[in-house]
């Protein structure tokens, strides 16, 4: 896949994903490219990792409604941001890693995500995860 194919395909994913939330009556808050293509890796035959956090309508969030997670083909996985939230404050390297891409990485981020989570993301980081990391990598 050629940098154009690539661009194509996370914008394609991107509408995808916003297409899937708009149906559940859910908020984009981040949507980010993560995987091979975040870290320079990337080979021909690489798909295109998306990941993202969106806000559930008010119905999950008064728990007549569940969803936690929303996953769309190709290869994009949104969890909602209480979900998230405790996958990140768990230590959970592969939601942590969201927080981290580089910022041509970040197709999309609310001015509530910047503000309330980008801001602050260091502070999911801590000294107890250095087992967690360890036993990923």
């Amino acid at each position: 896949m050629n940098m154009l194919e690539t661009v194509e395909t996370v914008l394609d994913t991107s509408h995808t994903v916003l297409d899937a939330l708009a149906a559940r009556e859910c908020s984009p808050m981040l949507i980010v490219v993560c995987g091979s293509h975040t870290y320079g890796t990337s080979t021909p035959e690489s798909d295109v990792d998306v990941r993202g956090v969106f806000m559930p309508p008010w119905k999950a969030l008064v728990g007549l409604d569940d969803i936690g997670t929303l996953s769309c083909e190709p290869d994009a996985v949104m969890h909602s941001a209480r979900k998230f939230v405790g996958l990140c404050a768990g230590g959970n390297p592969n939601i942590l890693d969201w927080l981290f891409v580089p910022d041509d990485c970040v197709t999309y981020m609310s001015n509530e995500f910047r503000r309330i989570v980008w801001s602050r993301r260091r502070e999911f980081l801590s000294r107890e995860m250095h087992m967690r990391f360890a036993g990923y990598a």
